[in-house]
């Protein structure tokens, strides 16, 4: 569990002072991406872990640092060992847990240094995406409620042609995606993924489920969102791209777009490959670009534009005329 993998790091860095990623990745037997991205939620709450480049560089804890985890209650540790996402921390009802375990860290670090104490007023994480829908709190206390209890969950999903159904399922935890909470479970005899955000009413059963002892939560989510972004639709787009607004068209593409630099600059242009879901989504991301922007192929996808562009010009030629 990424739990214990967290407490685990903390005592091999005050055990050993000082270890490398690779160092903390072989102990744990996870991989180096892995133990930086635990070294990155436990910065983001608070324990002071900091990294020397260099030879006999790695990564160590503030001298004089000494988390005393037992004066934290089950619930403190719990929102520390989540990260501390404020936002996540709010959704599960866990805000107060989660300030009272930053405050104790902060108590633990040295007086004389309070680089703990700095870390708060310098650095802040949002992982809640733009303009996104807060998940139905009374949905989300149901759900928790029924993880934690091992019971079956009745509810209606919204399902994303916009009809419903009900959907009986056994929850086996609750994982948050950039700020987007699902609910992985077993449904109908398959294991499933549900966003909560698509589920209009849900009811916890009395009736109990036994979940299963080889379930691994963060093993499974890994490999289902691996296989997710392996499985969507590749409809590739052939651009040629204005030289002076290459560099914006490939930062400002977004997901699942991938453009790829086919050819450098000839006659002013760039060309590129694009990898869209389907035709619609193409034309829809490159409209807006105008005249900045040819497409080559599909004649689909250079159709569609042509014509889109002809009905904007008719309808604003029709209102010019005296």
């Amino acid at each position: 569990m990424r739990a214990d993998r967290l407490l685990s790091i903390i005592l091999l860095l005050k055990r050993h002072q000082r270890l490398t990623a690779g160092e903390l990745a072989d102990r744990l037997e996870v991989s180096r991406r892995t133990v930086m991205r635990d070294i990155d939620a436990l910065s983001a709450v608070g324990i002071p872990i900091y990294g020397i480049h260099g030879k006999l560089g790695g990564y160590q804890l503030l001298d004089g640092y000494d988390l005393d985890l037992k004066s934290m209650s089950g619930g403190e540790l719990q929102a520390l060992l989540l990260g501390g996402d404020s936002h996540l921390m709010g959704d599960l009802g866990w805000i107060s847990q989660a300030v009272s375990a930053r405050e104790k860290i902060h108590r633990s670090a040295p007086e004389s240094i309070g680089a703990t104490a700095l870390l708060e007023e310098r650095i802040y994480i949002d992982g809640r995406p733009w303009f996104s829908r807060r998940t139905e709190r009374s949905i989300l206390e149901k759900v928790k409620s029924a993880v934690w209890e091992n019971r079956l969950l009745h509810g209606r999903y919204l399902k994303p042609d916009g009809s419903d159904s009900f959907r009986l399922v056994a929850p086996f935890g609750l994982v948050a995606k950039a700020g987007i909470w699902y609910v992985v479970g077993e449904s109908a005899g398959n294991l499933r993924v549900f966003r909560l955000s698509r589920f209009q009413e849900v009811m916890v059963l009395t009736t109990t489920f036994s979940r299963p002892k080889d379930f691994s939560l963060s093993a499974f989510w890994t490999g289902w969102s691996s296989a997710f972004e392996r499985s969507r639709p590749q409809y590739p787009v052939r651009v040629s791209v204005n030289a002076d607004h290459a560099e914006e068209f490939v930062r400002t593409s977004p997901w699942p777009t991938r453009p790829r630099v086919d050819t450098p600059s000839t006659s002013g242009f760039v060309a590129m490959t694009v990898i869209y879901e389907n035709p619609e989504s193409a034309v829809h991301h490159l409209m807006p670009w105008g005249s900045w922007i040819r497409v080559e192929t599909p004649l689909t996808v250079r159709n569609q534009i042509a014509n889109r562009a002809r009905d904007i010009l008719s309808v604003y030629a029709a209102e010019s005329e005296p």
